[in-house]
């Protein structure tokens, strides 16, 4: 008996060091945890496409962030084997279009080769979640390209990929929440979508509607972002609105990430 009282005692002493790894901290807006955030390093990849005459039509350039510590193993593995999917995927697309490529530069008396380059940005990063803001900047005359934007973020203590309904609060369904943040976007970028004070009219307010997606979201360490084309309330410029709000702005609507069970 006394050794089965032992044994218990034991198992309750772990969880509750177990428990401690992960304690979170909320001070105002901002969140951090005790629990060690991933050590980092890049990795510079390149590639080179050329036409059936041995000329270089398309290269495409990355830096790639790895995990290396502070994280188990395979999810470790995990993590890497994603983000190195953005350089793939950009290969195969360049693979792909390399006679485009070939065509344009003799059509327009080009030397210059298309190119993709592809930066990640550190938005959030903890002993619970690592999340990037991906840059994508697609060039077809060596001038700089505006980038369009996507998303990682990673669960690295659960190994799995997080999207937007992974910090739903309790009660939220998908479309509540979605519209929940459309109406602060909209009520935001009617004021600082143009610079030098021009607004927003009613109408493209509303086209904002077919621009915004929740899968266009990332983490920082006061709130979330979310970012969406501007051609599609404004067809005459490029690039891409982006803009953040904190949590007690998404309060009831999106809860901090380390408050998710």
């Amino acid at each position: 008996m006394k050794r089965f009282i032992c044994l218990i005692l034991a198992a309750a002493m772990l969880f509750s060091l177990g428990a401690c790894s992960v304690k979170n901290d909320i001070e105002g807006d901002a969140v951090t945890t005790t629990a060690p955030a991933p050590k980092l390093k890049e990795t510079k990849q390149s590639k080179k496409f050329k036409d059936e005459n041995g000329r270089v039509v398309f290269t495409v350039d990355v830096v790639l962030p790895e995990i290396s510590k502070n994280a188990e193993k395979y999810i470790i593995e995990y993590v890497n084997d994603v983000i190195n999917e953005v350089f793939e995927d950009a290969c195969e697309n360049a693979q792909a279009n390399i006679q485009n490529a070939a065509n344009a530069m003799d059509n327009l008396g080009l030397d210059t080769p298309w190119s993709t380059k592809i930066t990640f940005e550190e938005t959030y990063m903890s002993g619970r979640y690592v999340c990037f803001l991906i840059e994508n900047a697609f060039s077809m005359t060596g001038k700089e390209a505006e980038p369009s934007y996507s998303t990682k973020c990673f669960d690295i203590v659960n190994g799995m990929e997080c999207d937007a309904m992974y910090f739903a609060a309790e009660g939220m369904a998908d479309y509540k929440v979605k519209y929940a943040v459309l109406d602060l976007i909209q009520e935001k970028a009617r004021s600082d979508f143009y610079a030098g004070g021009f607004k927003l009219t009613d109408e493209q307010v509303e086209l904002i509607k077919n621009a915004f997606t929740l899968d266009s979201f990332y983490l920082t360490q006061n709130g979330f972002g979310f970012y969406f084309d501007k051609y599609i309330v404004d067809d005459s410029i490029y690039g891409t609105y982006r803009t953040e709000f904190t949590f007690a702005q998404l309060e009831g609507i999106l809860v901090s990430p380390e408050s998710v069970q």
